[in-house]
């Protein structure tokens, strides 16, 4: 599926929310939508800690904590809400819970569309891997099990507008 897919040419503003696993290919995908979207995400606030405090982001994350996190990434996303402005949250948004806050706070005139990414097993652990020497961000096994079980196809009776996936 092309990026072109999901850019809105006409006037209505969009509000993207990516759906998937860590290394499932979310950032890559939607990192050429730069200028069209501001791109908030949970990673890039961590990434930003994490350089500034010289810290992998592993050790940045567990400084932080998740609920900083997710609070920075809520900020973000009403700072960019009062600018009408194209949106992509580039977390995993695995359940409706995590997803709810956006979808709920949008303006009715955003159109709400859910990009589910999916990827094989032996594919996930090897990005993983490499991520990890690469990076120095590491994720648990037992984290990815754990996110698996509590995902939650996103639905149209949730909110959204249009909901494609990514394979």
């Amino acid at each position: 599926m092309r990026l072109s897919n999901y850019i809105n040419e006409d006037k209505q503003k969009e509000l993207i929310l990516l759906i998937g696993l860590p290394a499932s290919g979310k950032s890559t995908y939607i990192s050429k939508l730069k200028g069209k979207f501001i791109i908030i995400s949970n990673d890039l606030y961590v990434e930003k800690i994490a350089k500034k405090m010289k810290l992998t982001y592993t050790e940045a994350f567990n400084k932080i904590g998740r609920d900083d996190t997710l609070n920075n990434t809520r900020k973000e996303f009403d700072k960019a809400i009062k600018k009408n402005i194209n949106i992509v949250i580039d977390n995993t948004n695995m359940n409706k819970k995590e997803r709810s806050y956006f979808v709920n706070n949008v303006p009715k005139d955003y159109k709400k569309i859910a990009i589910i990414f999916k990827i094989s097993d032996s594919e996930l652990k090897k990005r993983l891997d490499k991520r990890g020497k690469e990076t120095g961000k590491t994720i648990p096994d037992e984290v990815i099990k754990n996110m698996k079980t509590k995902y939650e196809s996103p639905s149209r009776k949730e909110g959204f507008d249009e909901i494609k996936t990514i394979s």
